[in-house]
């Protein structure tokens, strides 16, 4: 889930479902382009290449970040990792 300019301390699910950007499965795409469900924290399983999430770009086409032009360039649903912090 992604929000944008949610409210702080209790909120009510009108005003989560106000500020939620997009809401969906993560996956990670391997090298080959395979995508799974993302790895448990394991050291027997390796990160992605990168991570997808499915029709990013037009949920936030359709959000109130856009709408305010907050976001001005539409992101795609693909995003290439570029390192691990621990």
């Amino acid at each position: 889930m992604i929000l944008h300019q949610c409210p702080e301390g209790d909120a009510t699910g009108a005003e989560i479902a106000a500020c939620t950007v997009w809401e969906g499965p993560l996956y990670a795409v391997d090298a080959t382009g395979g995508a799974g469900w993302l790895p448990v924290l394991d050291a027997a399983h390796a990160a992605g290449e990168s991570l997808l999430l499915p029709d990013f770009g037009a949920a936030v086409m359709r959000s109130q970040a856009w709408q305010s032009q907050e976001v001005t360039k539409l992101p795609g649903d693909v995003f290439r990792l570029k390192a691990c912090q621990e």
